[in-house]
């Protein structure tokens, strides 16, 4: 069965030209209109049947962390990682491969400290380009004292910026599990100017990220998402 959690997983696989290159999932994702909310009216068009999708409950907010299983699919969606889980490592499904996202590699310089080289060019969806100094906000602001604090934060002693490429992760303690958790929310991206300027409220009721998906209001109670790609 083809999920909408397994066609997210797989534009990771299919990305040609770095992290916003175009995804052959994310393509079929669009064609089979995966919006969280109403696809009835263009699948009425063609004669396809509709999908609906149940969940116990949705967010009103959805900033770059989720505890849950709907706001985890958002998340997935809205923002990209430093690095990637590559399911399709494994033929089943279930590959654990770490491969680059929006790091476009890593170096442990020491037990304690790693450098990531972040890509260039990559666009947020207001437009704006993401600079190593985002990379560093967002990463302290999730996963060390900020506003977004992920459950298992604790580990980080800093995050800077050392230039306009590469930034520097400083954990207390050697951390094994560092590039594990960057493939997850942890790892998540979003702009440090417009997170300070509208504040955690404000950014989890209209979230921008890098992702594949970008936000695009509500429809009723559900969030409405909407394809980069054509």
């Amino acid at each position: 069965m083809l999920t909408f959690s397994t066609l997210l997983h797989n534009k990771r696989k299919y990305h040609t030209n770095g992290v916003l290159g175009t995804a052959k999932a994310i393509m079929v994702a669009a064609a089979l209109t995966v919006s969280l909310g109403s696809s009835a009216a263009l699948a009425e068009q063609d004669g396809r049947t509709n999908l609906k999708i149940a969940m116990p409950g949705t967010w009103a907010v959805h900033g770059p962390t989720a505890t849950n299983n709907f706001g985890a699919r958002v998340i997935y969606s809205l923002y990209d990682r430093l690095i990637w889980r590559d399911f399709l490592s494994n033929p089943d499904g279930s590959g654990a491969e770490l491969v680059p996202g929006l790091a476009a590699s890593w170096v442990q310089v020491t037990p304690t400290e790693w450098d990531f080289t972040i890509r260039e060019g990559v666009k947020f969806h207001d437009g704006t380009t993401m600079t190593t100094q985002d990379v560093a906000f967002s990463i302290n602001n999730t996963y060390g004292e900020g506003t977004e604090p992920f459950a298992a934060s604790g580990t980080i002693a800093s995050v800077v910026a050392i230039d306009d490429k590469i930034v520097r992760v400083t954990t207390k303690n050697p951390d094994p599990a560092l590039l594990a958790r960057m493939a997850t929310a942890m790892g998540n991206i979003y702009p440090q100017a417009y997170y300070e300027s509208v504040g955690k409220e404000g950014f989890g009721r209209e979230p921008i990220g890098t992702g594949p998906y970008k936000w695009a209001g509500r429809v009723a109670l559900a969030p409405k998402l909407v394809p980069l790609y054509a």
